[in-house]
């Protein structure tokens, strides 16, 4: 070898191997770390030996070495890409194509495909994942990681593993114990997915760190588990006609005296001067504190009151807690007292008609089948950032399309909204959303996580999309029956 020299720009790099002999024979072999080029035969002077900067990001050096069966060089980088060797006078050229598109496919179950994609893109390398279902091949279901068997001690995520232990015994139908944890939990996708008996899945909807409990929209089996939020966006998935919309209406309750008010609060911390409503699925108290100008109201399956007081009232089994704070805690005071009755207007049973799960999100990406990324009061982080992605979206026959993209990595960098809208899109989808992303993005596909978790490992999440194949969700309980919230 007697030259070395690399050139690029943000489609490809060149390099240049100049030889003393005539054409060479080269053998070229790529591996996850590095692309590695032999020529038998071939030496290099000393001086050429070593390490060569290229001036180049993705393929920053060269490295040089002389082996006994001839000359060896090496290309660190972080990602695969297409290259090609040829043949040039006085030597081989080696081009590497820095924009390019690879996909491979292969099947879950009837019906059920899981898309592999690999890119290379002028931001930087993409790695994302799709899993498409198709109409009558399976269901797509949320699972919500919030109840715990009695005795789990609080803290942190309080503890995945026993909280799968609940979900398991629901699952195959042992009876639960009389009382719950003292509120929601955290769980893995994978620990979702596993115990749903699903052959893929992702992570659902926003979240609160602190409070453990979803942000947004969600409905399992047709029971509200947390109340819409500033008219974001939510995916109603029912058999063979999946929806997605913004949800703009709100849950509202009658009081016996014709009286009414919105709820402001599904599930959701206390808040001041709000109507809040609270579920088995929050817990089997409202854990609000007794404070002053805060009436709660506690009313049974039939929406009969059993009780009153000024904080931390029990849930009963099928009902809920109204609980009021500021003007409204001195509306229920005045008006309600033990024995009334309280009617519940979920509203959204007008919005979507008979849903039987339904999940939030947020923004809204593919309208139509065109790109139309909406803000829906998100941070700039969301709308604006290069970030790990999860989205769900649907095809014009039905078929249901969630991805998943890599981000925060050397072989992934992530997409912004536009790109995903963009990506979504190219997967034939009419309608998209996203979903919760950043260290939250995984995609499981029958027992194996796909992605590396920005985080570095797997993050806990408040809730998951399944993929139950048809034969699966025939044979066993439907998987939205996991848990009884009501």
């Amino acid at each position: 070898m007697t030259t070395l020299a690399a050139s690029g720009d943000p489609t490809r790099l060149r390099a240049f191997i100049g030889l003393s002999s005539g054409p060479a024979l080269a053998i070229a072999s790529a591996s996850a770390g590095s692309w590695e080029l032999t020529i038998p035969g071939a030496t290099a002077d000393a001086r050429l030996l070593g390490a060569h900067p290229t001036g180049d990001r993705l393929l920053p050096q060269v490295l040089v070495s002389q082996a006994t069966t001839g000359l060896e060089l090496r290309m660190p980088w972080d990602y695969e890409m297409p290259a090609t060797v040829d043949d040039r006078p006085g030597g081989l050229e080696v081009v590497f194509d820095k924009i390019f598109s690879r996909e491979s496919s292969r099947s879950l179950a009837p019906g059920i495909a899981l898309h592999s994609f690999r890119m290379g893109t002028p931001a930087g390398p993409e790695a994302a994942w799709a899993v498409t279902v198709r109409p009558g091949s399976g269901r797509v279901a949320p699972i919500a990681a919030f109840e715990l068997p009695a005795g789990t001690p609080a803290g942190g995520d309080r503890g995945w593993i026993a909280g799968l232990f609940g979900l398991l015994s629901d699952f195959a139908g042992l009876s639960r114990p009389a009382a719950v944890g003292p509120g929601p939990m955290l769980a893995p996708v994978s620990a979702m997915a596993s115990a749903s008996g699903a052959v893929a899945a992702v992570n659902g909807g926003y979240f609160s760190w602190s409070d453990r409990l979803p942000v947004g929209l969600l409905e399992v089996g047709g029971k509200p588990i947390a109340g819409p939020l500033f008219g974001r966006a939510a995916i109603a998935l029912w058999p063979g006609a999946p929806r997605i919309s913004r949800v703009e209406v709100q849950p509202w309750v009658e009081l016996a005296d014709r009286e009414s008010a919105e709820i402001d609060f599904l599930n959701f911390p206390r808040q001041e001067d709000a109507l809040m409503l609270y579920t088995p699925a929050w817990g089997d108290r409202t854990r609000l504190g007794r404070q002053a100008g805060s009436f709660e109201v506690a009313v049974a399956a039939g929406g009969r009151v059993l009780g009153v007081g000024s904080g931390d009232l029990g849930i009963p089994p099928g009902g809920f807690v109204l609980a009021g704070t500021g003007a409204y805690g001195r509306w229920l005071e005045a008006r309600v007292h033990r024995g009334d009755r309280i009617v519940l207007h979920e509203n959204l049973g007008a919005f979507w008609g008979d849903r039987p799960d339904v999940v939030g999100g947020g923004p809204i990406l593919v309208r139509d089948g065109r790109v139309d990324v909406e803000h829906e009061h998100f941070p700039d982080d969301i709308l604006r950032g290069r970030n790990p992605r999860t989205a769900i979206g649907v095809r014009p026959d039905g078929t249901i399309v969630i991805v998943g993209v890599e981000g925060g990595q050397a072989r992934s960098v992530g997409m912004t909204l536009p790109e995903l809208a963009d990506f979504m899109v190219d997967r034939g989808v009419a309608q998209a959303m996203n979903l919760d992303g950043g260290g939250s993005t995984t995609i499981w596909a029958q027992g194996t996580v796909l992605n590396r978790p920005s985080d570095g490992a797997e993050r806990a999440v408040a809730d998951a999309l399944v993929v139950i194949p048809r034969s699966a969700a025939t044979a066993q309980r439907d998987p939205s029956e996991l848990k009884k919230f009501w």
